[in-house]
């Protein structure tokens, strides 16, 4: 069995929307649900330091493999 990871950028705002950032993650699983998204959005917030940290989108990575 293939452990399957995800590969996203992500786009977020802070404080007070005047910081804009974008940052790579890799997950072991798909962001198809809020509650997902809000997982990673709060990574972005504990490692960019901005608590008021909000995405503004995401991109999945391509898998090199052509097999996603």
């Amino acid at each position: 069995m293939t452990n399957r990871t995800y590969h996203y950028m992500i786009g977020f705002v802070g404080n007070g929307a005047t910081s804009f950032g974008q940052i790579e993650v890799t997950l072991p699983y798909p962001l198809t649900t809020m509650d997902r998204v809000r997982e990673v959005q709060q990574l972005v917030r504990n490692h960019s330091g901005m608590y008021d940290a909000s995405i503004l989108a995401f991109s999945l990575f391509g898998d090199p493999s052509g097999e996603s």
